[in-house]
């Protein structure tokens, strides 16, 4: 009894993040701020609602849409629109976090993770497209370095920026694109190791 429970249970997650993730291929980005809540009670603002939906897509999440002014004092992700003067901290983060992640490595320790982290939590998104790789050749689009930030911190990956011309193809955000075989661990471990 307790198996089908956990087996519907399971099947209706599936379905949820399908669904998210049908709504984030088709949604247009109006890059209007806002806030959402997950069902743990965690708050964090998105770029627009479009980001939320890939967010929760990527990370298997439920973020749902809340007013703005809810994430102003409590949001997580530190993406708060009243920081202007976080703007020098941000700077500093980003040129410590590209001096450390100058190599591409099987994986990232905790450190590493942690300083995406931070970075991710005081990130101000300017919404510049970028390209990105990890360790096991994988590339991706993102909205921004932010963006990067924030998907390394949450799913634990190792993505560094690389030139806008290496991303050779028009792809969504977030959507891999090209994974050459770089060596077999990583086809097992693709994650980073905490």
């Amino acid at each position: 009894m307790i198996y089908l429970i956990s087996s519907v249970d399971a099947h209706s997650e599936s379905i949820k993040t399908e669904e998210e993730c049908k709504i984030a291929d088709l949604c247009v980005h109006d890059k209007v701020p806002m806030c959402a809540i997950d069902s743990c009670g965690e708050m964090r603002t998105f770029i627009d609602i479009c980001d939320m939906h890939e967010f929760n897509c990527d990370s298997k999440k439920d973020f749902k849409q809340r007013p703005i002014h809810e994430c102003w004092v409590t949001c997580k992700r530190g993406r708060s629109f009243k920081r202007a003067e976080m703007f020098l901290k941000i700077f500093v983060y980003c040129i410590v976090v590209l001096c450390i992640v100058d190599y591409v490595s099987g994986h990232v320790d905790s450190a590493k993770l942690e300083e995406e982290c931070k970075i991710a939590d005081i990130c101000r998104h300017d919404q510049v497209p970028i390209c990105g790789i990890d360790s096991c050749g994988e590339m991706r689009t993102f909205i921004d370095t932010c963006d990067m930030h924030e998907f390394n911190c949450d799913s634990k990956k190792d993505f560094i920026q690389k030139p806008a011309h290496e991303c050779w193809v028009t792809c969504k955000r977030g959507r891999s694109f090209k994974r050459p075989q770089f060596n077999p661990d990583c086809i097992v471990a693709k994650k980073i190791i905490t």
